[in-house]
């Protein structure tokens, strides 16, 4: 599994504590405390472990605090799918937190499950888990003071975390954000998948049900600089019900903005849509794909599980391009399919979950860890992956639209060879192997 979970902690006095991280479960809304507690934006990733490759990570979150108190940061226990959330983040839920000074934060966990791959093929496993608990001591101790603005950003390492056995024993480490003025950007969410659950025309806002997560996140707010695309024209044209990709920015204060709200589905389109890894090309009309992701998320198949797609001569192919262009590199039909690619399948009315007939297969954003193989020459770079899949090196891409995570500003960042890399973008088929178009770039300890 190439990933760390970051927790990204954004703490303001007599405000609120914002936990985001990755997973289900939690589905309440807690309203911010008064009173000079603290707000914290929490959100989760995670890093690459070494051998076999791991396809999907689940584990429950159920509890986290600060101590001593403890101050508890969950509301409710919440199911985390690691998977998603390689380069991005997603949110959780909402506490407070008292001013005060703490030395260290503890996170309890449960019921680990994984999807892997290896030589003798894909196994869905439970493996043991020798530590329910992780604690990360803060050097110097965590001052939380009323009317400051601090960030918290938590690690939850899987390649730590994944011993040799593949049992898990959590490890997690917690580091300071630089401080930041009212209404800046924290952290950016990109592919947040739900339902809306609500709208606020006077405030225009909208509350959201994350796919991933199964929480209802805060009030998202919208303004003239929101991007509406796909059949949404502005806030009005929201509705209660409709399933949405929304890019969110979290902003010190703790608010949500939505940079861009894409509708899913259309009202006379409803289908169920399945989104996964490929991992097996068996037929020419048919694939296999390691489910991380479903719309609506009651659908009665369990991330982690393998489908085989069939592929039917009507089936259509695009890319969801997010505004980018991709000159020369080809999602037309079933011969542009490749190992590793992330996908979304809308299935056919009617067709099974776990064998479903595709109505439609779209290329997504997925996500990719591995070394710095070669330098950048002109605006591609190299990029090994030691597990092999989905090839032992692969050709990374670089666009205009291309985003660099500090502290890496540009391509002439990348270096020395052997630099640790996580990149999230498109993965197609060519002749001279597979091509990944970077949408964002994050330099791994």
């Amino acid at each position: 599994m190439d990933r760390r979970m970051k927790v990204l902690g954004w703490i303001m006095a007599a405000s609120a504590l914002w936990l985001v991280g990755c997973g289900g479960g939690s589905s309440n809304v807690v309203p911010p405390p008064g009173g000079g507690r603290a707000s914290t934006a929490v959100l989760v990733r995670d890093n690459p472990p070494a051998g076999t490759t791991i396809l999907t990570f689940e584990i429950t979150l159920t509890s986290a605090s600060l101590n001593p108190g403890p101050k508890s940061l969950l509301a409710a226990p919440v199911r985390i799918e690691v998977k998603q959330f390689e380069v991005e983040s997603a949110f959780l839920t909402l506490a407070g937190v008292d001013p005060g000074q703490y030395d260290s934060l503890t996170v309890q966990f449960s019921n680990p499950e994984m999807t892997i791959k290896d030589a003798s093929g894909i196994k869905e496993i439970k493996p043991v888990l020798n530590s329910s608990s992780a604690t990360f001591n803060f050097n110097p101790k965590l001052d939380v003071a009323a009317g400051t603005n601090l960030g918290l950003l938590i690690d939850f390492d899987v390649n730590a975390s994944v011993q040799n056995d593949l049992s898990v024993t959590p490890a997690i480490s917690a580091s300071l954000l630089p401080a930041l003025g009212q209404g800046q950007v924290v952290e950016e969410l990109d592919d947040v998948h739900g339902k809306i659950e609500s709208t606020d025309a006077s405030n225009k806002s909208f509350t959201l049900r994350d796919s991933a997560t199964g929480t209802v996140l805060p009030p998202i707010t919208t303004n003239a600089e929101t991007e509406f695309k796909d059949g949404l024209t502005n806030f009005d044209s929201l509705k209660v019900g409709q399933a949405v990709e929304v890019e969110i920015r979290i902003q010190s204060g703790g608010t949500l903005f939505a940079k861009e709200v894409e509708l899913e589905e259309a009202e006379n389109e409803m289908d169920d849509e399945l989104e996964g890894i490929i991992v097996a090309l068996p037929a020419a009309d048919q694939f296999q794909m390691v489910l991380n992701k479903k719309t609506p998320v009651t659908l009665p198949v369990d991330p982690g599980s393998v489908i085989t797609v069939t592929m039917a001569s009507n089936t259509s192919f695009r890319v969801d391009n997010d505004g980018f262009s991709f000159s020369g590199l080809n999602f037309s039909g079933s011969a542009d399919l490749t190992l590793g690619q992330t996908v979304e399948v809308d299935k056919a009315s009617g067709s099974s979950n776990t064998t479903p007939l595709a109505k439609k297969v779209v290329l997504k954003k997925g996500s990719l860890s591995g070394q710095l193989s070669s330098l950048p020459s002109g605006s591609d770079f190299g990029l090994s992956i030691a597990s092999g899949f989905p090839a032992s090196s692969i050709t990374v891409r670089t666009v205009s639209g291309t985003q660099f995570e500090s502290p890496l500003t540009g391509l002439a960042d990348l270096k020395p060879i052997g630099q640790n890399l996580s990149i999230r973008g498109w993965l197609f088929k060519t002749s001279s192997g597979p091509v990944l178009v970077a949408k964002k770039i994050r330099a791994r300890s």
